[in-house]
């Protein structure tokens, strides 16, 4: 190792230096030994060169953690060329079986109208009119006996889907899906069968199974109409997805509503035609009518509070 004090030295004994072979370590100020242009040339033999001097680093410092927030400005609306549109969720069910419950539905009415040619038109005739009503009782056809059996059969289609869209919109019942459609079929099928067997054992107890037969008949003949009215009514509440299905529950239940109206008017009609006590007309509505409906009210308050 040589040390030199200035570079004007350093530069004289560059030549000598360059021509020995091996390692040359110099001893020297750093701009002394950048002064120097052969020393930053490259040469053949490796050259060492120590500074003195040591390059000090900056201190580094840790840096704070930041917390980054994500900020979204939102430009004032003008009420003037702003359309704001609000978004519904989409909540309704899978509708496919009911589509096919509709396409046996439609099946069956258009078998009637096309088998039954004027069955269906008797029948509306029959609902304003009580000679009509008693003419069709009268008389004995077997095509009205079918006519009647396909339009019961529809009756029980059709009003099973309804009270099934009735307990979905305002979740009266938790039975869902096309279990608890069949459910509420068996349910309405089971009501009007124990209903009419109670009408004929208490006819038969009264001694008045004639008016109860014409009764009863007038009560089918309302339920068929009615069952034309809830088609439609069903049909909308199932597809259509713009109509509030509340409101058309509703229209449901005020043609339900009406044709239970009408039906006991019609039955104490009869009953007072047929010169038939105020008693036995009281009990006939009381026990028959009020008390099944309001037996079945409280099943289902019991079943939604349990």
């Amino acid at each position: 190792m040589i040390a030199y004090q200035d570079s004007t030295t350093i530069k004289s004994a560059v030549p000598v230096l360059l021509q020995q072979p091996g390692q040359v370590r110099i001893e020297a100020e750093p701009t002394q030994l950048l002064a120097i242009p052969e020393l930053v040339a490259p040469r053949t033999e490796p050259t060492e060169v120590r500074l003195p001097t040591r390059m000090r680093l900056p201190r580094v410092e840790p840096v704070e953690p930041v917390s980054v927030a994500t900020l979204t400005a939102t430009a004032p609306a003008r009420a003037h060329n702003t359309l704001i549109l609000s978004a519904y969720p989409n909540a309704r069910r899978s509708t496919d079986w009911q589509a096919g419950v509709f396409i046996l539905a439609m099946l069956l009415l258009v078998i009637v109208r096309i088998v039954f040619t004027r069955y269906i038109h008797r029948l509306f005739l029959a609902s304003v009119s009580f000679t009509a009503t008693a003419k069709m009782f009268n008389e004995r056809s077997i095509n009205l006996l079918h006519a009647a059996v396909q339009m019961d059969g529809l009756f029980y289609i059709v009003g099973g889907l309804f009270f099934y869209q009735l307990s979905e919109t305002f979740g009266i019942l938790p039975f869902a899906g096309f279990t608890g459609y069949l459910i509420y079929t068996c349910g309405i099928m089971a009501y009007f069968l124990l209903r009419r067997l109670l009408w004929f054992i208490q006819a038969n107890v009264c001694s008045s199974l004639p008016d109860t037969r014409e009764y009863l008949y007038n009560t089918d003949i309302y339920n068929r109409v009615l069952t034309v009215g809830l088609l439609p009514v069903c049909l909308v509440a199932a597809f259509s997805p713009t109509v509030n299905k509340e409101i058309v529950m509703l229209v449901g239940i005020a043609m339900l509503v009406c044709a239970k109206i009408i039906t006991l008017s019609r039955g104490i009609k009869i009953l007072l035609r047929k010169n038939f006590s105020l008693f036995y007309l009281i009990l006939y509505l009381c026990t028959l009518e009020a008390v099944p409906l309001l037996y079945v009210y409280k099943l289902v308050t019991e079943f939604n509070l349990g």
